[in-house]
């Protein structure tokens, strides 16, 4: 980031408007007397880009110049070829706005999207800001005394090393993942240890035991299925046997009697089947010879 333009009014001891330009500065010293406002300068900064000071979060009251009723602070400031502008104003009352200008064209964005939206700008945050940009007296060795952690986070943030974070957490799973794999292979073969030579050949011969077996159990299987099925023709016979029995019953002791005399008569002519078909056909055909001797005798009466 590189400041460009600082206008601040109304702000702690700045009642009167303050402009400070940075952009034929490139490289500057806020000095003065204890109490002059160089720390304030910086807070304004810091104020426009997070809506915070060094100090926390002040209320108003502690931000207002004690002899102004409103304070505003407009921020220009310059990343990767983009200019941007934060303009925040509040009033004592209570009422304050927020503006976001990219380009000198304002963008709409919520007060609370502001300090999101410069983390996404600069690549860190309120905390990290002050950490590494923002170094007040006494405090210069904050990030050398930070934790190890705090630091780390906060070099990852700067460098953009989030992608080999990632990509170091999915290598660390891989391995997590190949050293469960290699485990079961190496129970898997503690196990084939076991199956030795000898114990090999047992376990075939089992196998062979097994396979004749269920070849017998199947050739048994099948001489009961068949079996089963002959048993349900004799079923099937015995309860047809049984419905002409009771229906048997049902004929009258005389008509049954002579039903059997005349099935007993038809047994005999059956050997004699086709003697009376042929006796039938030679009937028929003497049948029609007649018929027609007949009517030749009666055209020969006609005749005479």
């Amino acid at each position: 980031m590189r400041p460009l333009k600082l206008e601040i009014v109304g702000f702690k001891p700045f009642r009167e408007k303050q402009v400070i330009d940075f952009r034929n500065l490139d490289f500057f010293i806020i000095r003065g007397p204890t109490g002059a406002g160089k720390s304030s300068i910086l807070d304004a900064i810091l104020y426009a880009l997070y809506g915070n000071v060094s100090q926390g979060r002040l209320n108003r009251e502690e931000l207002i110049n004690k002899d102004s009723q409103r304070m505003k602070i407009s921020f220009e400031f310059s990343v990767g070829g983009r200019i941007y502008r934060i303009e925040r104003a509040t009033s004592r009352r209570g009422g304050s706005e927020s503006r976001f200008y990219v380009d000198n064209r304002p963008l709409v964005l919520k007060t609370t999207d502001i300090p999101r939206k410069v983390k996404e700008i600069l690549g860190v945050d309120e905390k990290q800001f002050k950490t590494l940009f923002y170094l007040p007296q006494g405090q210069y060795d904050n990030f050398l005394k930070g934790s190890a952690g705090d630091r780390r986070q906060v070099l990852m943030d700067l460098l953009d090393l989030e992608i080999y974070e990632s990509l170091a957490q999915k290598i660390r799973d891989e391995l997590r993942i190949a050293q469960f794999e290699l485990e079961a292979l190496k129970q898997t073969l503690e196990n084939l240890a076991e199956y030795t030579e000898e114990r090999l050949e047992e376990l075939n011969r089992e196998l062979k035991l097994k396979e004749e077996r269920a070849e017998e159990l199947k050739r048994t299987l099948e001489k009961k299925v068949k079996i089963y099925r002959e048993l349900l023709n004799k079923a099937e016979k015995y309860r047809r046997l049984k419905e002409i029995e009771k229906q048997i019953e049902q004929f009258p002791t005389e008509k049954f009697e002579k039903l059997k005399k005349k099935l007993g008569y038809l047994e005999k002519l059956l050997p004699l089947k086709g003697d009376i078909k042929r006796k039938l056909q030679l009937e028929g055909e003497i049948r029609k010879l007649k018929e027609v001797v007949e009517g030749l005798k009666e055209q020969r009466k006609e005749l005479l």
